[in-house]
């Protein structure tokens, strides 16, 4: 019986209860013969429109089923897709044995390393892998920000300090996004310039993650990106942030490592 204690009928022959709810328009049906003749009559596949707007108060586990069996369905068909093209798998880094080399690389360096669900923004973004040669080096995508506006660069040396990666990023000699990172390039510096100092007087500050409080810490930038990210928590790639040292009182610092890998 229906929340509100009234029993409602058929929309089709609208003479018995009905017993059914269409998917998609919600329509009401008794039998399995009135179901196609909704069908039939509204031109309706009684399939749920799946990229439809829910309301947070309407959304339950139905649709966080539904929704995750979505994005199954998507990647299968990415990756036969990808299949009959002949792109590699690798490419679309979903490959469990790309993903599992990263993982095992990170504990290697005491890094906890956390992978998105497929399809998630921050895993398609991600371009951080392992190098195939014997130093099995790990070259990370790091994200950076200063204010609101951010940058995103790819293959970052995990052997070079944090102000190589800094002077790196300032003098454009990375790969990345040119537009996005000329534009940050040129909002920071005309900061510096405003405030008569250089990028050196900037703490750089990454991301805790998993925490109940957002937190940072403040990265040695005379240490490696790899001695830096030890012993913390990464989930897909560092965000690291641009602040004047003056205003490190403005942000919940985490003065230890407490991210250990067993």
């Amino acid at each position: 019986m229906p929340a509100d204690g009234v029993e409602k009928l058929c929309e089709s022959c609208n003479k018995t209860v009905s017993r059914y709810k269409c998917p998609r328009c919600c329509a009401r049906s008794c039998s399995v013969i009135c179901v196609k003749q909704h069908k039939k009559t509204h031109n309706c596949n009684g399939q749920r429109e799946k990229t439809s707007f829910v309301n947070l108060s309407e959304f339950n586990e139905g649709n966080v089923v539904s929704d995750l069996s979505f994005l199954e369905d998507t990647g299968r068909a990415i990756r036969a897709s990808a299949s009959t093209s002949g792109t590699p798998v690798t490419n679309l880094r979903c490959s469990f044995h790309v993903l599992d080399k990263l993982r095992r690389a990170a504990r290697r360096r005491r890094i906890r390393l956390i992978l998105s669900p497929f399809l998630s923004t921050r895993r398609k973004r991600n371009s951080t892998f392992c190098s195939s040669h014997r130093s099995n080096n790990m070259v990370w995508h790091i994200q950076w920000v200063f204010h609101t506006i951010r940058c995103e660069v790819k293959r970052c040396d995990e052997n070079k300090t944090i102000k190589q990666l800094l002077q790196s990023l300032l003098s454009a000699s990375v790969d990345h996004n040119r537009s996005e990172c000329d534009n940050f390039k040129q909002v920071f510096l005309d900061h510096c310039e405003k405030l008569c100092t250089t990028p050196n007087t900037f703490a750089v500050l990454m991301e805790a993650e998993n925490q109940p409080k957002k937190a940072f810490y403040v990265l040695d930038k005379k240490l490696s990106l790899r001695e830096n990210l030890s012993m913390k928590t990464v989930v897909e790639y560092p965000v690291f942030h641009l602040v004047e040292s003056a205003k490190l009182s403005d942000y919940l610092i985490k003065a230890t490592n407490d991210d250990a890998i067993e």
